[in-house]
């Protein structure tokens, strides 16, 4: 079984951003782990461990589950189904809590999701560059809109650069903050991450990206690479701002030009359709399906052609509840956010601390759970929460005995 468990939990990491079907099926291998661990092992997980779990998973889940009663069946089957991986996940590695390489397992995953991308970035680059070579194109077309954003990764069949950037923030803070990587190593591959990002324009990642070099070079006081950072950031600015092409500079200062603000700020404003379908069924919403339907109305009666052309979401995961499940499901939600956001600050575990703040400010702009890649990055990030607190508590508990 160990062999199994090491096999599955790199191949989630490596599938992770490809196909869902790939992961779903490595999912599924560590669930058989946990459940055999479960029930053959000598020292099986309690369930009594399981409790701050299931409070969670529960408020999650619960008005995807309340939704099949009401909206529409389909839709709603969809929902629970792409919902699967909050239980899924996190259950799976609390199954493997007394597993004697639990601790490994963040590990693991870490080196297959690093692979995942390393191929993905592979995937995305090759058709760029060859056509750069093939039809004689200057270094600069490489940052202009043909080669960035949703047309670098058209090659993938899904491929939304926000959720990517979670990934790669990730890596990047596991990267700079733990001992998977030797420390002459951990700059070199936090450069590419980085540039990747910048490649994908994915703005809030990069945010998050910034914030931990910050961290991670005011923490390691090595002075080439403090200088190295501020000649970076700066060439990177400058690439932005001297770039022929408008398409960076709208894209990262848009507040500068009215014309890309107003575009920036289209997103916000179309959440007015949102607010316009909760106000049709306040308490419990119209449901999964009937919500989208109510708010494609809105865009047309609004004029928002884009939005309705392209049946686009709310873009804000909280916004997403309400207008789907009504205050009742955002107050699940939120539930279900503070009570992860308490049991980090009591356990004091910064790193994930800081990729959940990440995530909470991610949904702001996105409707993340309504997309399977974001389902289950944040399964995997309230897994490793979850199990690092359970591997913590039993720690501290050996250790207590120790002294006794």
């Amino acid at each position: 079984m160990n062999k199994l468990l090491v096999f599955a939990t790199i191949a989630l990491g490596i599938t992770l951003p490809f196909q869902d079907q790939f992961s779903t099926i490595a999912m599924a291998l560590i669930l058989a782990c946990g459940l055999a661990q479960q029930f053959l092992s000598e020292k099986p997980a309690k369930i009594g461990t399981l409790k701050p779990f299931l409070l969670i998973a529960v408020l999650l889940i619960l008005p995807r589950i309340t939704g099949l009663f009401y909206g529409q069946w389909d839709n709603a089957t969809k929902e629970l189904l792409r919902s699967a991986p909050l239980v899924v996940i996190p259950l799976s590695l609390l199954l493997l809590s007394k597993h004697e390489r639990a601790h490994q397992i963040r590990r693991w995953f870490f080196y297959g999701l690093l692979i995942g991308i390393t191929l993905l970035a592979i995937v995305c680059y090759y058709p760029v560059v060859t056509t750069m070579i093939s039809e004689q194109q200057p270094l600069s077309y490489l940052l202009r809109w043909r080669y960035m954003n949703f047309n670098f990764t058209s090659p993938l069949e899904d491929g939304h650069p926000a959720y990517l950037g979670l990934l790669i923030c990730w890596l990047l803070a596991h990267i700079f903050f733990t001992q998977y990587l030797k420390s002459q190593w951990r700059p070199v591959v936090g450069l590419l991450l980085t540039t990747l990002l910048f490649q994908l324009v994915a703005r809030n990642a990069l945010l998050v990206a910034g914030i931990l070099w910050l961290i991670y070079i005011m923490k390691t006081n090595i002075r080439w690479l403090q200088l190295s950072a501020v000649g970076l950031l700066l060439l990177c600015v400058g690439a932005v701002v001297l770039h022929p092409s408008n398409y960076l500079k709208d894209k990262f200062f848009y507040i500068f030009s009215e014309e890309a603000k107003a575009r920036e700020n289209t997103r916000f404003d179309r959440l007015e359709a949102s607010f316009e379908v909760f106000k049709d069924a306040p308490i419990f919403g119209p449901g999964p399906g009937e919500d989208n339907e109510l708010r494609m109305q809105a865009y047309k009666t609004m004029g928002e052609e884009i939005a309705f052309q392209n049946n686009y979401n709310a873009h804000n995961q909280f916004v997403e509840f309400l207008s789907t499940f009504g205050l009742y499901g955002l107050c699940c939600f939120l539930l279900a956010i503070f009570l992860i956001t308490r049991l980090l600050w009591r356990s004091k575990n910064w790193l994930d601390f800081y990729l959940w703040i990440g995530i909470l400010v991610a949904m702001i702009t996105e409707s993340l759970l309504e997309r399977s890649l974001g389902v289950k990055y944040m399964s995997i990030l309230v897994a490793f929460i979850l199990l690092n607190q359970l591997i913590s508590k039993r720690e501290d508990h050996l250790s207590d005995g120790r002294r006794s």
